[in-house]
């Protein structure tokens, strides 16, 4: 089989989990369908992007505790509020760059949110904060970058791998919180058993 068959059934199969895939909004690029909305794929490049961002010095995660961020959280959700309801009221005809658009917002507004709560319940606690983000978003990017080069890959091609990599990266840092929160949730339950 061609890499390009195995790939659009792969992505097709696995977008489908996180996506609705509407045929009418799908980017076309090179005759082919990426299976990833607009609005999901700028949910997922954002999250993936905010969480390099946020993970290249620690002195940058300080700032996410302030007024600033809760403001640019509270815009970013209006905004995505604003643009859902104008489009489904028909204000606005919603547009591929108006989804992406909102789905770069979400992205990073979920990034921060999910940054602050692991900082407010998770890393009370030391489970999993040795744990590198630096090196799984370095073997992607360098990933990227060989598949890129080496193997000469059309656009399509290579845009339908970022995106299954930078879900698949976006999943594993979603599903590391839940259990961290679990782990930390269990700790506290076990030291209160402990104590007399």
């Amino acid at each position: 089989m061609n890499l390009e068959i195995i790939l659009g059934l792969i992505s097709n199969h696995f977008f489908s989990l996180f996506c609705h895939q509407d045929p009418s909004i799908l980017i076309e690029i090179a005759g082919k369908n990426i299976m990833l909305c607009p609005r999901c794929s700028g949910l997922h490049m954002s999250f993936f992007i905010s969480l390099f961002y946020f993970s290249i010095e620690k002195r940058k995660r300080t700032y996410l505790s302030g007024l600033t961020s809760k403001l640019i959280c509270f815009a970013g959700i209006t905004i995505i509020i604003l643009e859902w309801l104008f489009a489904r009221f028909s204000i606005i005809t919603p547009t591929i760059l108006s989804r992406l658009t909102s789905g770069l917002v979400a992205g990073s507004i979920i990034c921060i949110l999910m940054l602050l709560y692991r900082r407010k319940f998770i890393f009370k606690s030391n489970h999993g904060q040795n744990f590198s983000w630096k090196s799984i978003i370095g073997i992607t990017g360098l990933s990227l970058i060989i598949g890129l080069f080496v193997f000469q890959l059309e656009s399509w091609t290579f845009i339908t791998i970022l995106l299954v990599m930078v879900v698949l990266v976006n999943i594993t840092f979603l599903l590391q919180t839940i259990l961290l929160r679990l782990l930390s949730f269990l700790n506290l339950k076990i030291m209160k058993t402990l104590m007399p």
